[in-house]
Parts: structure tokens; sequence; C-alpha cells
């Protein structure tokens, strides 16, 4: 069987073809992953290039290594904790932030984490004065507004608290580098963006707030780079 591409000369769908080399390679699957049934993996994955066509064009490799980087972070190519992206004829693998968050949580690291995006016309302050960094979020509940900003914030075990604020400016930096990578049309382009920009951002914001340091701790997760700041109210 080839291994260039998920369609084949065979007289079965993609998505069946799919299906039967994720479980011949069911054991290597269960050898990568801690927590997650194999069967469970296996059905997120098939579950998202049926929902999502594309993924089915992609190369089986590129799809393969996908798998292998979600089953290397732990987490489910669900669209919430992760999500497989096709890219021209690669699939990519993008932690989501419902991951980063779970992987923070059980770090043993984290007594309170949360990120989230802050919409037009809500109340939000990110100042910094004598006593050190401090930001305040009132969030209204309407998403017909526009998202202006995302941040993440985290409160470890040991007191320290930290956040990290990114700009709809910062983020369409990070969509334009996206994009030079796609060949979508424009309004294939807006759409999947539009429908990736809450997740998506507050992934970003999540990533930027849990930055580390390359070498590991001794809990298994990096070390924090972030800035401590003080908590507003």
């Amino acid at each position: 069987m080839s291994e260039t591409n998920i369609v084949t000369a065979q007289n079965k769908p993609p998505l069946v073809v799919l299906r039967e080399r994720l479980e011949a390679r069911k054991g290597e699957l269960a050898n990568a992953l801690n927590d997650i049934k194999p069967d469970h993996f296996i059905r997120a994955v098939t579950t998202a290039a049926q929902m999502n066509p594309d993924i089915q064009a992609c190369s089986f490799q590129s799809l393969w290594l996908a798998c292998m980087r979600a089953c290397r972070d732990g987490l489910l190519p669900d669209g919430r904790e992760g999500a497989i992206v096709p890219y021209k004829s690669n699939a990519q693998w993008i932690p989501m932030y419902q991951g980063l968050l779970k992987k923070f949580r059980q770090s043993g690291m984290a007594k309170w984490i949360t990120s989230d995006v802050v919409r037009e016309g809500e109340t939000f302050e990110h100042w910094v004065d004598q006593t050190g960094e401090h930001f305040k979020h009132i969030p209204e509940g309407d998403e017909s507004k526009p998202i202006i900003k995302v941040y993440a914030a985290a409160l470890t075990t040991d007191g320290a608290f930290y956040v990290a604020v990114m700009s709809m400016t910062e983020i369409n930096k990070i969509k334009a580098m996206s994009k030079a990578s796609r060949d979508d049309s424009p309004e294939q382009d807006a759409a999947c963006w539009s429908r990736l920009l809450r997740r998506g951002g507050r992934a970003t914001a999540a990533a930027a707030g849990l930055r580390h340091r390359q070498q590991r701790g001794a809990s298994g997760w990096c070390r924090w780079r972030a800035r401590p700041v003080c908590r507003q109210g």
C-alpha cells in the first residue's frame, strides 16, 4: 500500500482507507499514547477527516506525522484539544487552547489558569505601576462584537501569577504567516480564520503565556519564562 497518499486505487472510500491504515498501526499508537486509548484516538482522527474532507486529500505520511505529534503532546485531534489542519497536500498538527490548558493542569504546577478573548466595548485594562504589572477584564458576553485582544493568565501553586496579552495586530501577523503557506482562495481563507479565530487566538495567547525554557523540570513540564505579575481585584 502506498504511503504517499490516503486515496488509493482500491474501490473503497478514502475515509475507509484512512481508518484501515490507522487500525493497522494501532500498536504504534498504543506505544505513543499514555492516557488515551488508541480506538478513541482513531475515532477522533477519522471524525476530523469526515468533517473536513481536505484532510483526506493530504499525504498519509504527513497525516501520520501529525498524529505522532498529537500523541507526543498527549492530546486528541478533536477540534478542542487540538486539530489536524490541511495545508495544501500536507496535514499539520496544531494544539488548541484547551489542549494547552490541559497540559498545564496536568503538570501539577497550576492552581488556576484561563485564557479568553476581549471584545470591543468590554472593560480591559493592562498597566504597570510601582507595585508591578496588573490587568482587569470584565466580559459582557456579546459574541457579536469584534475581538480586539486575546490573553492568557495563570496562577501557579507557588503563588506566582503570569499573564500574556496579544493584540489583533499580532494575531494578524501570525495569520499572514499561515496564509503564505496556504493555497486557499481568499473566501476559503477568510472562512477558515473566522472559524478558528476564537479557538486559534486563544491558543496563540496561551502559547505566549506559557513560554518555557528548553530544559524540562523534574515534573516533566517545562519551566516558565513568563513575567510574574499582580492580579487585579
